[in-house]
C-alpha cells in the first residue's frame, strides 16, 4: 500500500476502545448504558402518553420541554458539584433520582384520563436528574481515561449509550401496544436502578481537596467562566441555537409518525429507534477519529448537515426513507453533542471541567423555547411546513459559524 499510513479496520478498532484498559471505565460505560436505555424508554413512552391522552401537537411539544427546562437552573449548580464532590456519587443520585420519578410516573399513567399538568411536573422532576448525570459523567471519562484519551473514551461511552440504549425506544413502543404505557416506564425504572448499581462500582482516581470556596462561590465563578473565555460562550452560543432549531424536532416525532406516516406507538418506536441507530454511527465514528485536529469546523459542517436532514425529515412521507433519514438526524446530533463536550473542556483548566459542562446544560436548557414555538407553528401551519423552518434556518447557522475564524482554530 501507498500513501502514508493508512488507518486499518484494526488500528480503529483499538484507537476507539483502549479506553476500556482504564480500570473502572467499564462500570461507567455500563452504567451509562443502562441509563440511557431506560431514558430512550422514557422519552418514547412519556411523549406518546401526553398524544394520546390529550391529540394535541402543543401539549406533545410542551412536555419535551418539560424535560430540559430544569437544566436552566441546575446546570450551574450540578457543574460545581461536580468540582466539588464524588462524580461517581452524583451519578447514582441522579439514578436513583430518574427510578423515583418513572416509578411515580407508571402509576399515574395507570388512570384512563391521566392528568396531563401531573405528568408535566413529574417530567420537570425527571429533567432535575439529566444535567446531573452530564454535569458528573463527561468530567469522570477524563478522570478515569487522561486527557489524551479522553475524545476517543467520550465518544466510545456515548456509542454504549446509544448501542444498548436506543433499543429502548423500540422496545418502549412494543410494549405500550402489547401491554400498556405504563409497563414500559415501570420497566424503565427499574433500569435506572440497576444503572445506579453499576455506578457504585467506579474507584475514581480523582484525589478530593478541600474547598475554601462555597457552593455559591464556586456557581458564580462558573458563571464568569462563561464571560472570560471566548471560546466557551461561542460554544454554548451555538449549542443553545441547534437545541432549539434541531433537537426540537424530537418533540412532533409522535405527530410525523401518527398523522403523516400513520403508524401506531410501535412504528413511532421504529422511528425513534432509527434515530438512535444513526447515533451509533456518528458516535462511533468520532471515536475512530481519535485525536482528530480539525474539531471546530467539523462541528459546523456537522450542524449544517443537521438542518439538512430535518428538511429532509418534513419533506418525506414515505416511512422507510423516514427512517433512513432520522438515522442520519441522529448520527448529527450525537456528533453534535460529543464535539461540544470535548472543545468545552479543551479550552478550560482541569478545575473548571465539571462546571463548563454545567454551563451547557444551562445552553441544552434553553431548548425548551424550540419545542414550544414549533408545538405553537406546527398547530398553526402544520408540521411538515414548521419542520422545513426550522431545518432551513439550521443550515445558515451552520455555514454561517463555519466562517468563524476563532472556530476555525479549534
Amino acid at each position: 500500500m501507498s500513501g502514508g499510513r493508512p488507518m486499518t479496520l484494526v488500528r480503529t478498532w483499538r484507537t476507539a476502545t483502549e479506553a476500556f484498559s482504564a480500570p473502572s471505565f467499564g462500570y461507567l460505560w455500563g452504567g451509562s448504558a443502562m441509563f440511557s436505555f431506560a431514558q430512550w424508554m422514557e422519552w418514547t413512552a412519556t411523549s406518546w402518553l401526553v398524544f394520546d391522552s390529550t391529540g394535541s401537537v402543543f401539549l406533545t411539544a410542551l412536555s419535551w420541554a418539560a424535560r430540559t427546562a430544569p437544566a436552566m437552573v441546575m446546570g450551574p449548580i450540578a457543574g460545581a458539584l461536580a468540582d466539588r464532590v464524588s462524580r461517581v456519587r452524583l451519578l447514582v443520585i441522579a439514578a436513583l433520582l430518574k427510578a423515583a420519578v418513572l416509578g411515580l410516573i407508571s402509576v399515574v399513567a395507570l388512570a384512563d384520563e391521566p392528568p396531563v399538568a401531573l405528568l408535566l411536573l413529574l417530567l420537570l422532576a425527571s429533567g432535575v436528574a439529566l444535567p446531573l448525570w452530564i454535569a458528573s459523567t463527561q468530567p469522570l471519562i477524563q478522570d478515569l481515561v487522561g486527557a489524551e484519551r479522553a475524545m476517543s473514551a467520550i465518544s466510545i461511552n456515548s456509542f454504549g449509550q446509544r448501542v444498548v440504549g436506543v433499543p429502548g425506544a423500540f422496545v418502549a413502543g412494543v410494549i405500550i401496544e402489547k401491554l400498556a404505557v405504563s409497563w414500559a416506564v415501570g420497566l424503565a425504572a427499574v433500569l435506572m436502578l440497576v444503572g445506579a448499581g453499576l455506578y457504585l462500582r467506579i474507584r475514581s482516581p480523582r484525589q478530593m481537596e478541600a474547598r475554601v470556596t462555597s457552593l455559591g462561590d464556586d456557581v458564580r465563578e462558573g458563571v464568569k467562566l462563561v464571560g472570560r473565555e471566548p471560546a466557551v460562550a461561542m460554544l454554548l452560543a451555538l449549542m443553545v441555537v441547534v437545541e432549539n432549531l434541531g433537537f426540537s424536532m424530537n418533540s412532533v416525532l409522535p405527530v410525523v409518525a401518527d398523522e403523516i406516516m400513520g403508524v401506531g406507538p410501535a412504528g413511532y418506536g421504529l422511528l425513534v429507534m432509527s434515530r438512535g441507530v444513526g447515533s451509533i454511527g456518528g458516535t462511533l465514528g468520532l471515536a475512530a477519529l481519535g485525536d482528530y485536529r480539525h474539531k471546530g469546523p467539523l462541528l459546523a459542517g456537522v450542524v449544517a448537515a443537521f438542518g439538512l436532514l430535518v428538511v429532509g425529515v418534513a419533506i418525506s412521507e414515505v416511512f422507510a426513507i423516514s427512517l433512513l433519514i432520522l438515522a442520519g438526524v441522529g448520527a448529527a446530533m450525537a456528533a453534535v453533542d460529543a464535539l461540544e463536550w470535548i472543545l468545552l473542556q479543551a479550552a478550560v483548566a482541569d478545575e473548571f471541567r465539571g462546571r463548563v459542562i454545567g454551563a451547557w446544560n444551562v445552553a441544552i436548557g434553553f431548548g425548551w423555547v424550540g419545542p414550544v414555538v414549533l408545538g405553537g407553528t406546527a398547530s398553526i401551519l402544520g408540521v411538515q411546513p414548521s419542520l422545513a423552518i426550522f431545518g432551513s434556518l439550521l443550515v445558515m447557522v451552520g455555514l454561517g459559524v463555519g466562517r468563524w475564524p476563532r472556530l476555525r482554530e479549534l
